[in-house]
């Protein structure tokens, strides 16, 4: 994006393979021109991986300032079955509920942290609940 010196308004994490996108967002590159108004979006879904089975997770997260001292400030326990989901919700700054099952407990702890959630839009009116949502951002 640096050298496009193109700065996204939203910049949307879908999957759970995108989970760790909004923790480097904002801390390893917040100070970067890019990111540094950009507004995270992570959508959740039923089915997210178990990061628990990998007992350096943290470790291998780190990078720049994105490290453990940052997980633990914003609350994230790696240990915990949905550790991948908590991460993204962390660090976001909106929250999609992409399907039918996510997580109830990831969708509490995105109102507790009184982020924006859009819940399932609607199979007709999906593109225009999504613009609304980032748009309200």
């Amino acid at each position: 994006m640096k050298k496009l010196r193109w700065c996204p308004d939203v910049i949307y994490c879908q999957g759970w393979a995108a989970a760790v996108a909004p923790f480097y967002i904002k801390t390893a590159y917040r100070d970067e021109p890019p990111f540094v108004n950009a507004k995270v979006v992570a959508s959740l879904y039923s089915q997210m991986p178990d990061a628990t089975k990998t007992e350096r997770f943290a470790e291998c997260l780190k990078f720049r300032d994105a490290n453990k001292k940052a997980l633990t400030a914003a609350g994230v326990d790696l240990s915990q079955p949905d550790s991948l989901g908590r991460l993204a919700v962390a660090f976001s700054d909106g929250v999609i509920e992409a399907e039918a099952g996510v997580s109830e407990t990831l969708l509490g702890l995105a109102k507790e942290k009184g982020l924006p959630v859009l819940e399932q839009a609607s199979i007709q009116d999906k593109a225009a609940d999504y613009r609304a949502f980032f748009e309200s951002l």
